[in-house]
């Protein structure tokens, strides 16, 4: 494997991990107290899938940040 391929795969790995989390602890936690409306949620979804299939960290956490301001400001 040579050595870009295989950074490649470490941050495809690094971001699965991150996004399990965030999906099992931080959104649960967020709909407690801001009401997701389901235009966000579909935000969120199609941002993990952005991150994991591209596997890119800014675009996925540049979009994070933009779906909580539609949903929160909107």
């Amino acid at each position: 494997m040579s050595p870009s391929r295989s950074a490649d795969y470490a941050a495809e790995m690094i971001l699965f991990t991150v996004s399990n989390l965030f999906i099992s602890v931080a959104l649960p936690a967020s709909i407690q107290f801001f009401p997701v409306t389901q235009m966000g949620l579909f935000f969120l979804s199609q941002l993990t899938l952005d991150a994991l299939v591209g596997s890119r960290i800014v675009r996925f956490l540049g979009g994070l940040c933009e779906s909580f301001y539609i949903d929160l400001f909107v």
